[in-house]
């Protein structure tokens, strides 16, 4: 090769090193005093930048392939004959994906849908007979149900929106299974015929039941009725022996989150637009918005109006949305524990309705309530985030356990410090643990809903 072609190679790198150099200055965040910059994230930029800041790998997130996950699963193998499980134990993996594959069959395609006569009495009969209960932290239309596990878009007749499902083998067929659900809104009753092999249910129920189970509906031991003095909601799920609950340890967050954290927002890390508050929480600022992050571990998004929200996905579907909305959660848990938290973020608010959408965390397979709302409270308009607010706190289970009481001596204090004017609807009981922020060390309790 001669020396001029070798100069020529030498100056033709010289000359894209150059352009590339510059295009990451004038292109990228860091030349832009107000922490934005129209070309950030688009095309041809988005490449340049990743060249130099190594591709800007993301964190791997796991809580939108959650989100259609049950809060806890019934296998009834029959009558008294029946357990129920979290996602902390070892069998509602199994049970779950069951349940998922079951779905995906009943909507690959439905055999007959015919109303329950007797709407919710005949549903309840069904509850204690042979089947699988999947139950889940709040209603869920049946269209975001398909999108999130990727199922064909389909429908239930008359069914919109579902709290729980309940799959039986069938009466009518030897080769098909049978889903009795209740719509969550309008209370609908149906049965739906689908294929799919019924020894395979009966075998998942017959492996997870034992003989000697505690566990009951209210409305088998005529708790959750009109005349009764507690309204419990008739298909609460009662152990009647103490249940052991492993002791959580709690600690908040360390150290500066701002390089990790103020990119999630759109905002430039090495924007001047900050200032430090007097407990030493920082606030930046650039010409639409507001973000701090509190030294408490609070991190809170405030727009300037609707308008100028930020905007988390180009779709405004409510799948995308909520897939966007976990998405920015744990990528900021992820930058404050990295990757250590034994708690999951899940969505608790209604998901029928994303003006506000609320988070909390969930250790050991059971709620966290905190003392100061949910763990992040989104408000949306129009599809754009408007405001944020996230308490970071970090859980882990312990090698301690604690009892909790029975369900039934639990409604013996709860009728001791509570007037019957108080107790005007049907209400539940779940263990929860409460964080107040006071302690390291929580134990699981008895909360009414």
């Amino acid at each position: 090769m001669g020396r001029g072609r070798v100069k020529t190679i030498l100056l033709t790198l010289l000359v894209i090193c150059s352009f590339l150099f510059a295009a990451q200055n004038w292109f990228g965040e860091g030349l832009w005093p107000q922490g934005h910059t129209p070309f950030v994230g688009t095309g041809f930029f988005s490449f340049i930048g990743n060249l130099f800041d190594g591709g800007n790998e993301q964190v791997p997130l796991s809580a939108y392939q959650t989100l259609t996950d049950p809060e806890w699963i019934v296998a009834n193998r029959q009558g008294s004959q029946k357990e129920l499980y979290n996602t902390a134990d070892p069998s509602y993996a199994e049970l779950n994906g069951l349940g998922k594959e079951m779905l995906s069959a009943l909507f690959t395609g439905i055999r007959t849908a015919a109303p329950l006569d007797d709407g919710v009495e005949d549903y309840r009969s069904m509850l204690r007979t042979q089947s699988l209960c999947l139950h889940y932290r709040t209603p869920m239309p049946v269209s975001l149900l398909c999108r999130v596990l990727s199922l064909p878009d389909a429908a239930l007749d008359n069914i919109q929106v579902v709290e729980e499902l309940l799959f039986l083998p069938s009466e009518s067929s030897a080769n098909a299974c049978t889903l009795a659900v209740l719509d969550a809104k309008n209370g609908n009753a149906m049965t739906f015929d689908f294929p799919f092999a019924p020894d395979r249910l009966k075998g998942a129920i017959e492996r997870n039941t034992h003989a000697d189970s505690y566990l009951t509906y209210a409305f088998e031991i005529n708790l959750g009725q009109e005349e009764t003095t507690v309204p419990l909601a008739p298909t609460t799920a009662i152990s009647l022996e103490p249940i052991e609950t492993p002791i959580l340890s709690a600690s908040s967050v360390t150290g500066s989150l701002g390089d990790a954290v103020l990119p999630l927002f759109g905002y430039n890390p090495h924007t001047p637009k900050r200032y430090t508050e007097a407990d030493d929480s920082q606030v930046f600022l650039d010409r639409k918005s507001q973000l701090r992050l509190g030294s408490d571990g609070v991190i809170s998004f405030e727009s300037d109006s609707d308008i100028q929200g930020l905007e988390l996905t180009e779709s405004i579907e409510t799948h995308a949305l909520l897939q966007a909305l976990l998405n920015l959660a744990e990528s900021i848990d992820h930058a404050a524990f990295g990757g250590n938290n034994e708690a999951q973020l899940v969505i608790t608010s209604d998901l029928t309705d994303l003006s506000t959408v609320t988070m909390d965390y969930v250790c050991a397979g059971r709620p966290i309530r905190m003392g100061e709302g949910s763990a992040v409270e989104a408000k949306l308009v129009a599809g754009r985030l408007v405001s944020y607010r996230q308490q970071l706190r970090n859980y882990q289970t312990t090698a301690e356990y604690a009892s909790a009481p029975a369900v039934l001596n639990a409604i013996d204090t709860l009728l001791e410090n509570t007037t019957s004017a108080q107790m005007t609807k049907p209400i539940s009981l779940r263990l929860v643990y409460r964080d107040t922020k006071d302690q390291t060390n929580l134990v699981a309790l008895w909360e009414v809903q």
